[in-house]
C-alpha cells in the first residue's frame, strides 16, 4: 500500500469538503497502491518499472523539461505488474517526465 503525500492529503482541504470527506479519501488513498516519480525519456521513449501497474491503472503524465507540441506524451504500452512505457508521439525527445499511477 502507498503512503499518501502531504500534498494529496492537503487535495480534500483544497477541494473543501467536509472533515469527513476529506477522511474517506485519505482512507481511499492510503489503501490504494499508486506509485509516483521522473522517468528521462531517450529517443522518445522510457519503460517504467512498476509493481502497482494493472491493467485497469490510470497514468498521469507531465512533461518536467521543455518538449515541443509535436511530442506529446502516451502511456504506449502496460505490463501488469512489472512496467508500463512512456512515449512520445515523435519519437524524439529526451525529455523528463513526471507520473503518477493510480
Amino acid at each position: 500500500m502507498g503512503t499518501v503525500p502531504q500534498s494529496v492529503q492537503r487535495l480534500g482541504e483544497g477541494l473543501n469538503c467536509s472533515r469527513e470527506t476529506r477522511s474517506d479519501l485519505t482512507n481511499l488513498l492510503q489503501n490504494c497502491p499508486f506509485q509516483s516519480g521522473k522517468a528521462t525519456l531517450s529517443s522518445g521513449t522510457v519503460v517504467v518499472p512498476c509493481a502497482a501497474i494493472t491493467a485497469n491503472s490510470v497514468v498521469i503524465l507531465s512533461a518536467m523539461s521543455s518538449m515541443t507540441a509535436a511530442q506529446n506524451l502516451y502511456v504506449s504500452a502496460i505490463s501488469a505488474g512489472v512496467s508500463f512505457t512512456i512515449t512520445d508521439v515523435a519519437g524524439t525527445s529526451s525529455a523528463v517526465v513526471g507520473y503518477l499511477v493510480i
